[in-house]
This record gives structure tokens, C-alpha cells and sequence, in this order.
């Protein structure tokens, strides 16, 4: 059986970032630095975001996922989760 991974996601009115962290071995497996980060995320920037995050979960051969619920599941974590699942990476 796989490992499955934590998918992270913080926001605030400025900002978005995602990491993947597994919990077994009490680490941070992937996050993106600060500078490409949209600044005040609209849908559009998150989705940007989310696609170029999904290709570096590809290249890491990270497939499954589960998404912490420290946000509603709207707007603009939505649209990050579903363009994750748009690539391929269950949720």
C-alpha cells in the first residue's frame, strides 16, 4: 500500500501555499517558496498555482492524498483541490 501523503494549505488575504506532509516519518515531503506564491490569490492566480504544484506531485510520483480540513472546502481552496483532481492526484 502507498504512503498516504497530507496535503496542507494555508491562506490569508494575501496569500496561498500547500505543502505535503507525511505524517509516518514526521516530515515535510513538498512545499513551494514563498516567491511563487500568488499575492492576493484570486481564482485565476490559484489555479496557476495549483497546476504548477501538481506537476511537482507528478514528478515526485505522490498520487494520494488527504487534505486537511484547517479551511472550509470553498472558493479558492476549492478550486486548488479540484485542479489537483483535474491532474490526475486523488483526494
Amino acid at each position: 500500500m502507498e504512503t498516504r501523503y497530507r496535503l496542507n494549505i494555508f491562506k490569508s488575504n494575501r496569500y496561498i501555499s500547500a505543502q505535503i506532509i507525511d505524517f509516518e516519518n514526521k516530515s515535510i515531503v513538498l512545499g513551494n517558496p514563498e516567491k511563487n506564491e500568488p499575492k492576493k490569490p484570486h481564482t485565476s492566480d490559484v489555479a496557476a498555482y495549483a497546476t504548477s504544484f501538481a506537476k511537482k506531485l507528478i514528478a515526485n510520483d505522490i498520487k494520494f492524498l488527504r487534505y486537511d480540513n484547517k479551511y472550509r472546502y470553498h472558493g479558492q481552496v476549492k478550486k486548488f483541490i479540484e485542479i489537483l483532481r483535474e491532474n490526475k492526484i486523488n483526494i
